[in-house]
């Protein structure tokens, strides 16, 4: 049977036992990797492949090499927390996620194929699983035969000795990182023995590789010059002289295939290889040119062997070869490319191997239960986790590095501060906040500064270092790193008590006889231990040095002065007993390894080790400090700083010193456990050791050791000596204290005054008045050394300019200081305080929601929190860290992986998406659910509320009413109606019409002032007239404000009404009803109206309270239960709010225009997202816990900002420009009171601009914008207008941050900005003068009448009637051809002339007022003739008129009163 052909079951099954398998080797290698972080790698064995016993320690034994490197002789607690943090934080094996990941996508594969065909039991038209189980198989097999493991699928860039090869045509293009995708990277599939072996899997089938020969046939030749010539040119790397390797040996179908491609690829990448950890040992002084095993184990094509001799390149080129049939003829090329490839140094593999009966226990494999070869449980066999942890005990002579001495002498280590508890807030408080050279240096300029009151000529200034940039920061550095220190030393580890612990119980656990422990230091240790000592220490710490090192006198016994282990009786009394002081002088042993290192170790792993590090250590410091390294004498520094320090570190070895290699080395030559502080050093020796190839002495070490694992096994429970004890460090510390009285600042600064020119040239410093601008802190000032200062002896004294540019440059050093905030900046973060009641209640509503809130997949599969597989075995947990295994795509969500479908891998969008349905099924059903339940509902009401409106007239006909918005009038303003009015006829209708009115139309209100008669009204509704019994208004009124004020409808719900158009009217009166007051006009008007209720109407009240209602349910709902995605939420905020400004709260026409809107929807979304990104992306992910908070502060604030035109109703504040500020009552106090709480909102986030270090780049891009606005306000004949959406916008940026008031006011200003763009559109910042004066005054010149009391007679029986006025000045000529006459409020003259008669005002009156009954026209005849008319004059030009004057009154009967000053 054929590995298809087996059921899926089986596929499954294996498959199952790969991931297994995946698991426990990725977890077994994690535990040996982590034994000694940075030099123990995985197992290596030893296999008696003729022993016949079952599996044991006899057959599959640990070799030396592996058995040398868990044994590392290293210990303490610096150890233990170093391997647990890297057993903790250790990467899988390389490349064996893209393997499980693989395994992972058949999986889903097999199981979305079962559950397509119902049953397990069929079998697979085409799978991958065979080929996936059988190279698992293969990693399994060399693990064991050539372990350890390197790693899976590594990718080498090619490359030759003059540089990096370019990709070529039939090359592998995948490519490593982002500096080389145009260079060529062949792929290893399994790296083994530690990097030494390379295995590359040649999986092409046999009719693909007959193919390839069958096509190079076809354009073979029988010159060899131009078969030579076609077989090179195409391959860059075959065609390069170090890559070309005997092809003279096949003909050209052979030496172009792509098993040959292989092999060439695979040996230019080891040579590649090899080149670079050649460079990289010679760059450390690491010798060894070690050359890389290769394999080539070719897969699916049959390797023929049956012993005839291989056909040299002539006779497979010879016509007689050609004639043979194909299959034979590929069996002999294939022979042939073997033997080449063999030639070439490869190890060429036939088919896969499989481990001996002694490993596998005689169990089939998983990729052998696929074809049923052979029957039982199939099973993987595993890599044994590592022994028992040794215990260490350190030897009875210490070494003691520099590091360790320091720690022993640091007042942290024996003093007891004071504290009474131990808490961050005490510990904290034991130490300065800054430096001593940064307090020596404030000690110095207060000093200099007092009682000094020189004159202004003798003024000299101090200039202070500009080097000491970081230096109020390195205090804060040190001053953590102090506090971390002592906290370790009162709540951990005591250093002291642990120090003597391990010196006292090395003797008795090794039988040694108790004597005082005596303790060493190496030479250079000890020069460079003096040196710190005399630079750092206190005055307690350079007593205990004195008394560790035996010097100036001072007894031994003086080391335990004033330590808190002093006292009689202690716990530690007895332990200090038993060593002895001082310490001791190491003897100087010279370079190489000396003699009798058996003697010094008996134990052979130990020898093994350090006979490897001695001649690491060695080699390093020959590749630095030359051949006679032990002669080099390091020159101490006369001052302790980062310059110093730097100089005596060696980069090529990671910044190692040279006393510091010198104490490990003496201390490995002479047998003794060095004890240190200095975690670094030794993970820099493992690491390097791990680099180094062995010697021949180390090999022979190993050697030594395989024979005795294999007739004497090690016991791993005995106790061992360790070669290094690692403890946590400790500083000196005394100084820093702050019950320690600051040393001298003369002291301190000595050496920086006589080193650094920069930190005080010898000026005489300032009085005590330029100290207050001066500060004595040199680290805020950094002084431009353009023109160097000189020495005072040399120059004199400062100049007074001088000392006023240094003066202002400090204080603008400290300003741009304080801008750029903290350092380091603080982090925004979002938590609860403990006053905060719903604490409890966030995490309830969370539980209770989350099977229907949305959750990130990345997080649920970080987290792990996916359940289980429910078709896995009982018993197997196929999950791993790094991968969701199958119960977390139950679906086949994740991108298949060269599946049965042979389809192409998916996309990262289309991962992403299939695993976020995977996971977010029922959450998706349910939000698409309530989506389509909210449009429908939203549609629904909209219809109702503006398009299905019924009124039934008189005579029964049922019919649509005409809808009219809050401002709709039949007649405009002054002369906008044409000559006599005829552009706003017909003046009277016989028949009635019905009309519709929107809710709240008492709220709109004029904008500007609107002359009626004489009078000027503005900011209330325009209603003229209404009181009389008929309720009749002058046509120009407001139809709806009119309808409420005549009680048609009420002003909250709307409705509809009758309208019948009555004509000419006069003496309209006012009156106040139902919370309007109407405006009287005393004179005629050609057009009036009248209002009527209507006794049937469907659908005509105004109902948007259901839409907010269904509005605020939906988002409130779908944000508190639902909690969609963040992107997907704020979508849906943008659309809700959008389309419900338009279609409900503030459209912007009755009905709404859907068209008009749909405009701007687009533009809308664009500047919407930018708002995300920029804003609601940040803050929204701060909040991802509070879920409750995030809702509430977020849809409270952004529904204010939505309804803007409700919430702010009553705010006297219209357009924010500064007519109308100006106009308004009381709208510069509505602007104060805005400004200041923007004022406090800016301090705010201008607090949090800054403390997280943004406040530069905010202030930089605000000034660029305010300059840009600042010229677009300078445009002439523009006008600067900022409206609401456009201050949303350019406030939003400063609301980015994870804070609680950020996400209000962010709310906020995206609600004002969809209430902007939603009502207005996207209006620019500059509109031309004229659209924003709009009925307003424009400012223009105005005429005057020639006509007074004295020269007016009257008109008909008093006198002519004529009115006349000025000509045009002729300075106005070139602005004004012509002139306006308004009369009664109605264009009566338009034209060039100077007088206008007012005798045929009635007839013209007559002409266009529409039919009238008698009564009407008889109160008509009685008004013209003796009521008054109010005349208003303009200049105009091409008919469009200026500015009108005020109303003069003239009456028939002579009288006239002058036109007040002003215009209208």
């Amino acid at each position: 049977m054929l590995p298809h052909q087996a059921p899926v079951s089986s596929h499954r099954d294996a498959l199952y036992l790969v991931t297994e398998s995946m698991d426990l080797l990725d977890q077994t290698y994690r535990l040996w990797t982590t034994r000694a972080p940075g030099y123990s790698k995985g197992p290596s064995f030893r296999l008696d492949l003729d022993s016949a016993t079952p599996p044991s320690t006899n057959s599959l034994r640990l070799s030396a090499e592996t058995i040398s490197r868990i044994l590392c002789p290293i210990s303490g607690p610096r150890w233990k927390e170093m391997r647990e943090a890297a057993l903790k934080d250790h990467p899988p094996l390389k490349g064996l996620k893209s393997d499980r990941g693989s395994a992972e996508a058949e999986l889903n594969a097999l199981e979305k194929f079962a559950q397509r065909i119902g049953s397990w039991d069929e079998s697979l038209p085409s799978s991958n699983a065979p080929h996936l189980i059988s190279n698992w198989e293969e990693v399994i097999y060399l693990a064991h035969v050539s372990g350890p493991l390197e790693g899976l699928y590594h990718q080498q860039l090619l490359t030759s000795p003059e540089g990096t090869l370019p990709r070529g045509p039939a090359t592998n293009r995948k490519v490593i990182g982002a500096q080389s995708r145009n260079k060529r990277a062949f792929r290893v599939d399994i790296v083994s023995k530690g990097g030494k072996k390379w295995t590359k899997m040649y999986n092409v089938r046999p009719d693909r590789l007959r193919s390839e020969f069958r096509e190079a046939e076809s354009y073979m030749v029988d010159h060899s010059s131009d078969e030579d010539e076609l077989s090179n040119k195409n391959d860059p790397v075959t065609s390069h002289p170090s890559h070309r390797h005997g092809s003279s040996r096949l003909d050209l179908a052979s030496d172009t295939c792509s098993l040959m491609e292989t092999a060439r690829d695979l040996i230019a990448a080891a040579r590649s290889a090899e080149r670079e950890l050649a460079l990289m040992r010679q760059k450390v002084g690491l010798p060894g040119d070690e050359k890389i095993e290769l394999e080539l184990v070719v897969t699916r094509c049959r390797l023929p062997g049956d012993g005839r001799p291989v056909l040299t390149r002539e006779q497979m080129s010879d016509t007689s070869f050609l004639e043979l049939d194909e299959q034979t003829r590929m069996d002999e090329r294939v022979k042939a490319i073997v033997r080449e490839i063999e030639r070439l140094g490869i190890v060429v593999v036939a088919g896969y191997r499989t481990l001996p009966d002694i490993v596998t226990g005689g169990r089939i494999k998983p990729s052998l239960s696929l074809v049923a070869l052979e029957s039982g449980p199939p099973s993987l066999p595993t890599i044994p986790p590592p022994p028992q942890e040794s215990s260490w005990k350190a030897t009875s002579r210490l070494n003691l590095d520099a590091s360790c001495l320091v720690a022993l002498i640091s007042e942290t280590s024996h003093s007891d501060f004071g504290l009474v508890s131990f808490d961050d807030e005490a510990l904290e408080n034991c130490f300065r906040t800054m430096s001593l050279k940064e307090e020596a240096r404030r000690l110095r300029d207060q000093e200099r500064s007092v009682d000094q009151e020189p004159d202004i000529n003798d003024v000299k200034i101090s200039i202070p270092d500009p080097r000491q940039k970081t230096a109020t920061q390195s205090g804060s550095g040190e001053r953590r790193a102090l506090v971390d220190q002592l906290r370790r030393e009162f709540r951990h580890e005591a250093f002291i008590k642990s120090f003597f612990e391990l010196a006292v119980g090395a003797c008795s656990e090794f039988g040694e006889t108790p004597e005082p422990i005596q303790l060493y230091v190496q030479k250079s240790t000890l020069e460079r231990f003096e040196r710190l000592v005399s630079l750092i220490a206190g005055p307690n710490e350079k007593r205990r040095a004195s008394a560790l090192l035996g010097k100036g006198g001072v007894p031994p016994e003086d080391f335990w002065v004033s330590s808190r282990w002093c006292k009689k009786g202690s716990e530690i009394d007895l332990l200090r007993q038993a060593v002895s002081l001082p310490v001791k002088l190491l003897p100087d042993l010279g370079p190489g390894i000396p003699q009798g290192m058996a003697e010094l170790y008996p134990d052979i792993t130990s020898r093994h080790f350090a006979s490897q590090a001695i001649e690491t250590l060695e080699s390093c410091l020959r590749s630095v400090w030359g051949p006679d390294w032990d002669e080099f004498e390091e020159k101490l520094p006369d001052k302790w700083s980062k310059k110093s320090q730097k100089l005596l570190r060696a980069p090529k070895l990671a910044d190692q010193s040279y006393s510091t290699l010198l104490s490990t080395l003496a201390g490995l030559k002479v047998g003794m456990t060095t004890v240190t502080c200095n975690s670094e050093s030794i993970t820099w020796l493992l690491k390097t050791m791990k680099q180094y190839p062995p010697s021949p002495m180390v090999q022979s070490l190993q050697d030594e050791l395989d024979a005795k694992m294999s007739q004497d096994p090690i016991d791993f429970g005995q106790t061992f000596r360790a070669s290094f004890w690692l403890f946590h460090p400790r500083s000196l510390s005394e100084q820093m204290r702050t019950t320690t009285a600051a040393p001298p600042w003369q002291s301190v600064l000595k050496d920086c005054d006589a080193d650094n020119e920069a930190c005080t040239i010898g000026l005489p410093i300032l009085g005590r008045d330029a100290a207050g601008l001066l500060s004595s802190d040199g680290s805020d000032y950094r002084p431009s050394f353009g023109n160097r200062l000189t020495n005072s002896s040399e120059s004199g004294h400062l100049r007074p300019q001088l000392r006023d540019k240094a003066i202002m440059r400090r204080i603008m050093n400290r300003a741009l200081h304080w801008i750029a905030g903290p350092r380091p900046p603080s982090r925004m973060t979002v938590k609860h305080y403990r006053w905060w009641p719903f604490s409890r209640a966030e995490a309830t509503w969370s539980q209770i929601t989350h099977k229907i809130a949305w959750k990130d997949p990345q997080r649920s599969r970080r987290r792990g929190s996916i359940s289980a597989n429910p078709t896995s075995r009982a018993g197997s947990d196929h999950r791993s860290e790094d991968f969701d295994g199958p119960e977390s795509d139950p679906d086949g969500l994740l991108p298949e992986h060269q599946g049965f479908r042979s389809r192409k891998k998916d996309s990262l969008w289309q991962h992403a998406t299939r695993r976020d349905w995977g996971l977010n099924r029922l959450h998706w059903l349910i939000l698409f659910v309530a989506y389509v339940a909210w449009v429908l509902g939203f549609s629904f009401l909209v219809s109702s509320l503006w398009y299905d409106s019924k009124v039934t007239s008189e005579d029964g006909v049922t019919s649509s009413p005409v809808f009219f918005g809050c401002t709709s009038t039949y007649w405009l303003r002054n002369g906008l109606c044409g000559l006599n009015g005829q552009d706003c006829e017909p003046f009277s209708m016989n028949k009635s019409m019905t009309f519709r009115c929107p809710s709240d139309c008492q709220g709109t209100t004029l904008l500007n002032p609107r002359t009626v008669g004489r009078e000027q009204i503005n900011y209330v509704p325009l209603v003229v007239g209404g009181a009389d019994a008929q309720g009749t208004f002058r046509s120009d009124s407001f139809i709806c404000a009119s309808a409420i004020h005549a009680g048609i409808f009420q002003a909250s719900k709307g409705g509809c009404g009758s309208l019948s158009l009555v004509g000419a009217y006069t003496n309209y009166q006012a009156s106040l009803s139902n919370e309007l007051e109407s405006v009287p006009f005393d004179s005629a008007f050609p057009s009036s109206f009248r209002l009527a209720h209507l006794e049937t109407a469907h659908d005509c009240t105004d109902r948007r309270i259901d839409v907010y209602i269904l509005n605020v349910i939906m988002t409130a709902a779908i944000g508190f239960f639902l909690r969609p995605k963040r992107i997907v939420w704020f979508w849906t905020l943008a659309c809700v709010g959008f389309w419900h400004i338009n279609m409900v709260s503030e459209p912007r026409d009755f009905p709404p225009p859907v068209g008009e809107a749909i405009g701007d929807f687009l533009p809308f979304l664009f500047v919407s997202y930018t708002i995300y990104r920029l804003s609601f992306r940040s803050i929204w992910l701060a909040f991802e816990n509070f879920p409750i908070e995030r809702e509430v502060w977020t849809l409270a604030f952004w529904w204010i900002g939505i309804m803007m035109n409700a919430v702010f109703a009553k705010v006297p504040i219209q357009r924010l420009v500064a007519h109308d500020i100006r106009q308004q009552p009381g709208s510069m106090t509505a602007l104060i009171i805005i400004a200041i709480v923007v004022l406090i909102i800016a301090v705010n986030q201008f607090r949090v601009i800054r403390s997280v270090g943004k406040l530069p780049k905010y202030l930089f891009w605000y000034l660029i914008g305010a300059t840009l606005v600042g010229l677009a306000a300078c445009v002439p004949g523009e006008t600067l207008r900022l409206h609401h959406y456009i201050i949303a916008l350019v406030l939003l940026p400063a609301c980015a941050f994870p804070t609680r008031l950020s996400l209000i006011y962010a709310s906020f200003l995206y609600g004002m900005f969809t209430n902007g763009v939603a009502r207005w559109g996207f209006d620019g910042l500059l509109e031309d003068n004229a659209v924003v004066q709009g009925d307003a005054t424009g400012g223009t010149g105005i005429p005057s009448f020639l006509t007074n009391p004295t020269t007016w007679k009257g008109a008909g029986s008093f006198g002519d009637g004529i009115v006349r006025w000025k000509p045009i000045p002729e300075d106005q000529k070139a602005s004004w051809d012509s002139f306006s006459l308004l009369i009664d409020d109605v264009l009566r003259f338009q034209g060039e002339g100077t007088s206008f008669n007012l005798t045929t005002l009635p007839d013209q009156f007559h002409s266009n007022s529409g039919s009238v009954d008698a009564s009407t026209s008889a109160a008509l005849n009685s008004s013209m003739m003796d009521g008054p008319h109010y005349l208003r004059l303009a200049y105009s030009r091409n008919g469009s008129p200026g500015d009108y004057t005020k109303a003069a009154i003239a009456f028939f009967n002579g009288t006239w009163i002058d036109a007040p000053p002003g215009r209208t």
